[in-house]
Order: structure tokens, then C-alpha cells, then sequence
């Protein structure tokens, strides 16, 4: 009877710590283990309800917490990886950095890409619109060519006709006005133009070289390769 009571008592005791330890994994799910090792980088536990059965290992990223005999809950803390060297050290953090690189290089890429392109499709048509209202200003005709404010010049001159001052200076300061608009659009027009092509075409180029730049793991514990 005493050895019944014993082997009970021992059998609570034991199911009692049993459910006591649990591993909370990073998607929040939660495990009722036999915790049996804790290493410096793994958790090394048995299943509830398989006392005899294998010994599995989890690793610290891949748990948030977990929980024993004393019933505190401990976190765990993974240092971070700040150095490229230690980024190099195994396969699969060189392939998270390649994923990254890659990634960033194709959003980069794109975003110099299209400024170069909307950079040159203002500025192309900037120049074209200024070469034009520059060369309008230099074709446009002056309206007092072949007039004269002489009567007397007229009448000796057939090629020339009559014009009174007035209308005269009328018609020339409207004339001067437009060639100058014209010109002071088209100077500007110009230079803007010229400015945002200037900038766009490298900026297309160079966006372009980024979105077909690929960064490979080399598999040869050498890290990195970057092709062009």
C-alpha cells in the first residue's frame, strides 16, 4: 500500500512538472514539452505524453519563450547579425541578403529609371519648344519693313511707302515685343530642356544598369558574386 502511494505521489509529481515546461514559438504557437537541455543556441525537449519518445531540438530564432519547473516564463533574446562578415557565415543568411539585394537594387533601379524617363519626356519637348520659339522670334516679320515716315521719301522711293510716325512706332513696339517674348520663352524653354535631359539620361542609364544587377551566392564559401 505505502509503495502504491509512493509511486502515485511520484507520478503527480512528475506529470505536474511535465505540464509545467512549454515552448512558445515565434508564430505564437505553443508546445507542452519536457524541456531537457537548453544549450547556447538550441532547446533540446520531448513531447508531452511521449516520455520515451525521440528528443527533438529547436533553435533559438524560432522561439519566443519558453517556460519551466519554476514557472517564470524566460524570453529569448538572439543577438543580431550587423556585419556582413557574420551575414557570410551560413547559406541561408547569404541567401536573405541576396533576396535583399536584389530587391533593393530592382526598387532603386526602378525609381531612377522612371525619374530619368519623366525627366527626359519633359525635357526633350522643352528643347524642341524652344529651338521653335526661337527660331519663330528670327522668322517673324517686321511690319514697318518697306514703310517710311517721309511723304517726300515715299514719293522719290516707289519701293517704300507712307507710313504717319504714330502707327509706325505702334507697329515696331509691338513687333520688338514679340520678338522679345519669343526669344525670352525660348532661351528658357531651352535651358530647362536642356537641364532635364541632361539629368534624365544618366539617371535612366544607371537605373537600368541597377534592375539587371543580380548579387549570387557562390555555394564556394567565397560569399558573394555581382554580375553586371
Amino acid at each position: 500500500m505505502k509503495k502504491l502511494i509512493v509511486f502515485t505521489l511520484s507520478s503527480l509529481f512528475a506529470i505536474t512538472c511535465y505540464s509545467q515546461h512549454s515552448l512558445i514559438t515565434k508564430n505564437d504557437g505553443v508546445l507542452d514539452v519536457k524541456i531537457s537541455e537548453i544549450g547556447d543556441s538550441t532547446i533540446s525537449y520531448q513531447l508531452k505524453g511521449e516520455k520515451n519518445g525521440p528528443t527533438q531540438t529547436i533553435a533559438f530564432r524560432d522561439v519566443k519563450s519558453y517556460r519551466v519547473r519554476d514557472g517564470i516564463t524566460h524570453r529569448i533574446s538572439v543577438p543580431k547579425r550587423d556585419t556582413l562578415v557574420s551575414l557570410l557565415i551560413d547559406k541561408e543568411s547569404t541567401m536573405l541578403l541576396q533576396q535583399f539585394a536584389d530587391n533593393q537594387n530592382k526598387q532603386i533601379g526602378k525609381a531612377l529609371k522612371t525619374t530619368g524617363t519623366i525627366s527626359m519626356a519633359i525635357g526633350v519637348p522643352c528643347v524642341a519648344a524652344g529651338l521653335a520659339s526661337v527660331l519663330y522670334a528670327n522668322l517673324l516679320p517686321n511690319p514697318t519693313s518697306g514703310y517710311t515716315t517721309s511723304q517726300t521719301l515715299a514719293n522719290q522711293n516707289h519701293g517704300l511707302q507712307y507710313m504717319s510716325a504714330e502707327t509706325y512706332i505702334d507697329k515696331l513696339e509691338e513687333y520688338n515685343g514679340k520678338v522679345r517674348a519669343a526669344n525670352n520663352a525660348g532661351y528658357i524653354m531651352l535651358g530647362a530642356g536642356s537641364a532635364l535631359t541632361i539629368v534624365g539620361i544618366p539617371l535612366y542609364c544607371y537605373g537600368n544598369h541597377l534592375m539587371q544587377l543580380t548579387v549570387n551566392y557562390t555555394g564556394n564559401g567565397a560569399g558573394l558574386s555581382v554580375n553586371f
